[in-house]
């Protein structure tokens, strides 16, 4: 199986395959609003409302039995809320239009700590890098190939996965976290990022947002069974598409940081820590567009023959080696389709053409998984189907 990711022909796009970048992008940064947002909704009980502004009252003191239950009940009479919808209560407002009594500060300081809870507790943001299964749509090449001027790159995943290159690996996101459990923290990531494949939906099933809070909320520990479930019911909807971009066919890696409450934050990563150094090794090909030009195409072949080189050179740490096909998109005189046609293997930095003998050996074992895996001073040829 192989990944394809699409790129326009930039000095960008360039440097990321001279240095072997990857980005993973946020919500705000997609073409599609809606991609990777999570849905939550609260309902309109009142005990979990009730126990949502104790554990309030217990931060900021002065809220009795009575005026907690008036409200709660003034809240879930406004349910169903989106967790966007609450995050923008106005608790002042609510607590005057209900008549109770005028105590400004109280009311106050009640809204601003009844907001930092919610946000302590909100959906997290997942942060991403987009595959696709298929190498032939033209849509694809024409929204995200700088109209099939720009590039494919192929990637092969080992054990499902694209691993982070050794040498500059990043191991965790650090931050100073005055509001945590300590006065900084770690959020560790991992050594490999799984492909997981986007699934398309027409509806929203929004999940529990009382479920995002703490468990004296519901007065319910979950199980073991529950509490995977409910983690893996998180974590799909980040791969939730409307079904209109099913012609994509998308995978992608991700990373969503977690354990706000060790934090005291929500944590949003910057545009550095989203940057990442996957094992050369893994981009395995490359597709050059249809309308890409002889100079581009020179260009980027000059690149791919030094990478193939820096390949070759030993390395200190296990990793697999597979030979790099070179394909070219065409478009076709009889169908409005793209053809993807081979044109060059290259081989630890030797280049095979179409018309040469060791060609279309070396072709047939690149489509089957062939790789040689170094581990020291040790090599051994090994097949990677997955």
């Amino acid at each position: 199986m192989f990944y394809y990711r699409f790129r326009p022909f930039s000095e960008l796009s360039i440097k990321e395959l001279i240095y072997n970048e990857i980005f993973f992008t946020s919500t705000d940064e997609c073409n599609d609003p809606f991609d990777s947002k999570a849905f939550y909704e609260f309902s309109d009980r009142v005990d979990y409302w009730s126990n949502v502004l104790k554990i309030v009252g217990g931060k900021i003191g002065g809220l009795d039995e009575m005026l907690i239950n008036a409200i709660a009940e003034r809240i879930s009479n406004l349910c169903p809320m989106t967790y966007d919808d609450a995050l923008n209560l106005d608790i002042t407002q609510i607590c005057f239009d209900m008549m109770l009594q005028k105590n400004a500060a109280l009311f106050q300081s009640l809204a601003v700590c009844f907001n930092q809870v919610l946000k302590l507790y909100k959906p997290e943001s997942s942060y991403f890098a987009c595959f696709s299964k298929i190498n032939n749509e033209p849509v694809m090449w024409s929204h995200y190939a700088s109209q099939h001027q720009g590039f494919c790159l192929i990637f092969k995943p080992i054990d499902g996965k694209l691993r982070q290159f050794s040498p500059y690996k990043r191991e965790s996101i650090r931050r100073k976290t005055p509001n945590g459990l300590a006065p900084e923290s770690n959020y560790g990531l991992p050594d490999a990022f799984i492909f997981q494949d986007v699934t398309y939906h027409q509806e929203v099933i929004p999940l529990c947002g009382f479920h995002r809070l703490p468990v004296a909320v519901t007065g319910k520990k979950l199980s073991e069974e529950e509490r995977v479930n409910l983690v893996q019911e998180q974590s799909e909807q980040f791969l939730h598409k409307h079904d209109s971009w099913c012609y994509e066919q998308e995978a992608r890696i991700s990373i969503t940081p977690r354990m706000s409450w060790v934090f005291g934050e929500s944590i949003e990563l910057t545009s550095f820590e989203r940057l990442f150094y996957y094992e050369p090794t893994q981009l395995v090909g490359i597709i050059f567009g249809a309308r890409m030009s002889k100079r581009n195409k020179d260009r980027l072949l000059e690149i791919l023959l030094e990478k193939q080189k820096r390949i070759s050179y030993s390395a200190d740490y296990e990793r697999i080696i597979f030979d790099f096909a070179i394909f070219e998109a065409n478009l076709s005189n009889k169908r409005r389709e793209i053809q993807i046609d081979i044109e060059k293997m290259l081989t630890l930095g030797k280049v095979y053409n179409k018309n040469t003998p060791k060609f279309i050996h070396a072709y047939e074992k690149w489509k089957d998984g062939w790789g040689v895996k170094f581990e020291g001073n040790r090599s051994s040829k090994i097949q990677v189907l997955l």
